[in-house]
Parts: C-alpha cells; sequence; structure tokens
C-alpha cells in the first residue's frame, strides 16, 4: 500500500495545501487539494473519493476534479462519505470527528444497537434481549434507554438551570412589584390632603382612582419601555451568543406582559384605597 500526502493543512498558502491524500493512485482520501497538488494523469485515475467530514479544506476540489474528469471523458467518481453532521453522544460540545466502517473491520467495538417499535411504542429490554439471543445466544446485551431517556438525561442540565433562573426571576417580579406597592402608598399617604380636596371639590372616586393609578404607572411604563429598547438593541449580540429566535422575543414580549400586569395589580390596591377617601374626615384630622 502506497500513501501519499498532498495536502494536511486548515488554510492553503505558496508552501501549504489542504486536506488530501493518496492510495495507491486509486483512492483519495479528501478532496481539499486534489486539483491543486496532482497530475492530471494522476486525477484520471481515480476511482473513488473518500470525503471525512464536510468542512471546506476537505471538500474545496471536488467540483474541479470532476470538471477535469469530465472533459477528458473519464468515468463517473464515486465519493464516499457526505453525510451530515450528527450527534450521537451529546448535544453539547463540537461534534466529533467519525468515520463509519464495516463492523469486520473493527469486532473489538462495542457496537450500539438502535431499535424502532411499531407504532413509535419502546421496546422494552427484555425484549430486546430475546430478540438477540435469537440471532445469538453469546452476544449480551447491556444497558437498554429509550431515545427519550437519553435526551432527558442530557438536557437536566440546562433544565435544571432554566428553573433556577426562573425561580430568581418570579422573586425579582415579586420584589418589583411590592416596591412598586409600597412607592404608591407612600405617595398616596402624602396626597392624602391633596386627594381629599380634589373629592370635596367633586372629583368621583373614579377620578381619583384613575389618577393615582397613572401617576403610579409612569415608572413602570417608563422602565418597560427602556427594557423594550434595551433588548431590541441587543437582540442582534443575543442571537450570536445564545443563538435566539423569533420564540425568543415573543417570551420577551409575554414576561413584559406579565411584569406589566403585576405591577399594575400592586398600583391598583392604594389607588382604590385612595378613591375610598372620606373628604370629611380628612379635613377635619387635618
Amino acid at each position: 500500500m502506497q500513501l501519499r500526502v498532498i495536502g494536511c493543512h486548515g488554510g492553503e498558502t505558496p508552501r501549504h495545501r489542504t486536506c488530501a491524500f493518496l492510495l495507491d493512485e486509486r483512492l483519495a482520501i479528501d478532496a481539499g487539494s486534489l486539483t491543486s497538488g496532482l497530475e492530471l494523469s494522476l486525477q484520471y485515475k481515480l476511482e473513488a473519493v473518500l470525503v471525512s467530514h464536510s468542512h471546506l479544506d476537505h471538500i474545496r476540489d471536488l467540483a474541479t476534479i470532476a470538471d477535469n474528469r469530465a472533459q477528458r471523458g473519464c468515468p463517473p467518481l464515486q465519493v464516499v462519505g457526505v453525510a451530515a453532521d450528527t450527534r450521537d453522544v451529546t448535544l453539547s460540545g463540537n461534534r466529533p470527528l467519525t468515520m463509519y466502517v464495516p463492523y469486520a473491520q473493527r469486532p473489538g467495538s462495542r457496537p450500539a444497537l438502535v431499535v424502532r417499535g411499531r407504532a413509535g411504542t419502546p421496546v422494552s429490554p427484555n425484549v430486546l434481549r430475546r430478540l438477540v439471543a435469537s440471532v445469538d445466544p453469546s452476544v449480551a446485551v447491556l444497558g437498554g434507554r429509550t431515545l427519550l431517556d437519553r435526551l432527558q438525561a442530557e438536557l437536566r442540565p440546562q433544565r435544571t438551570a432554566s428553573a433556577w433562573i426562573a425561580g430568581f426571576g418570579a422573586i425579582a417580579l415579586m420584589l418589583a412589584a411590592i416596591g412598586l406597592y409600597g412607592v404608591v402608598s407612600q405617595s398616596v399617604l402624602q396626597r392624602t390632603r391633596e386627594l381629599a380636596i380634589r373629592s370635596a371639590l367633586g372629583a368621583t372616586p373614579r377620578v381619583v382612582f384613575a389618577t393615582v393609578l397613572r401617576d403610579g404607572m409612569k415608572p413602570a411604563l417608563t422602565g418597560a419601555v427602556v427594557g423594550v429598547l434595551g433588548v431590541a438593541g441587543s437582540l442582534p449580540l443575543l442571537r450570536s451568543l445564545l443563538s435566539a429566535h423569533a420564540s425568543d422575543v415573543r417570551l420577551s414580549a409575554i414576561a413584559i406582559v406579565v411584569l406589566a400586569l403585576a405591577l399594575l395589580a400592586a398600583t391598583c390596591l392604594p389607588a382604590q384605597r385612595a378613591s375610598r377617601l372620606d373628604p370629611a374626615e380628612v379635613l377635619r384630622s387635618d
């Protein structure tokens, strides 16, 4: 077996070529520099190209070598190994480099058997062991989990972190509502004489309620506007860092609505109390 290294770099310079290897002048492994580093006579002799993965430095010359061979009338070049990247071990981290080979070439490995039940029903480990034993009783089946179980186990840390974040968010929302309630209550207490005079001059309880509610919601609305502008301005950065999508924008809108409703409820309580003031009693006490 004769192996020739045409290139083995991730980039190309006058002294370096991208990944490509020639095996026995018949099989090429990767096609990063097949046409830029291989003579035409050897390009015509190729029978197949084995591509390890779909990065540009491994597939760049596939189109040009196909064109060169087509002009010469060579038979079609068989390309093996171009498959979509997948995650079969973990959902996080980089995708590992994987090569699919017949099991006979690696008899000492531990293969994973993927079984799908009819109508999407899960296959129990006992049934799986019986099926394998019916083919070869000497083969032992270890473990046995559904894909849903593996997915839930993989996502458990993220879901736990999300639950903690949601809990802290609920606490922050409650503290914000309590703070606004205290501010509006203090404002109503300081304006008790003013509100009583307005009521004595003919202001109805509804007008007093609306006045207190409007004055109390001003800081909440100001904060909501500033928050919306901040989210809109940082959305490109969030998308690049956290892979945010349109659904995340909808969740942000829902969070703003929930916060506004909580602050509205915190403002309504002192506003309702202010609308029930007795002007005669307040002015007599002063």
